[in-house]
């Protein structure tokens, strides 16, 4: 039998998380580092990407940058710099979650 739930809260939503963890735990690691990128002027934060490795992966997880300095590259500068860190850290891929009007030529 197939049944749709939508909580969060369902204990076979919890009994499958804890299913896949348990099958999981000795394939990798259920370790997470931070790997953050800031970009200041004039000791003031004026755009910053956060990612978040899990295992080899890179999660990208937000990116802004101050609207006073957009559409000057540093969205590209700022990525190709965090994904060079991930792959000294032996990250292999990269995840990028995003909302369709969320700067879409970027991701073009």
């Amino acid at each position: 039998t197939y049944t749709l739930n939508r909580s969060a809260d369902a204990p076979e939503a919890r009994a499958v998380d804890q299913g896949l963890q348990d099958h999981m735990r000795d394939t990798i690691t259920r370790e997470t580092r931070p790997l953050n990128i800031f970009v200041h002027e004039q000791d003031k934060l004026i755009g910053g990407v956060l990612g978040v490795i899990v295992a080899r992966r890179l999660n990208v997880a937000a990116l802004w940058i101050d609207l006073q300095h957009r559409n000057r590259g540093m969205r590209r500068k700022l990525m190709a710099r965090l994904h060079a860190a991930a792959k000294q850290d032996g990250c292999d891929h990269a995840l990028v979650d995003t909302m369709a009007f969320q700067a879409p030529d970027f991701y073009k």
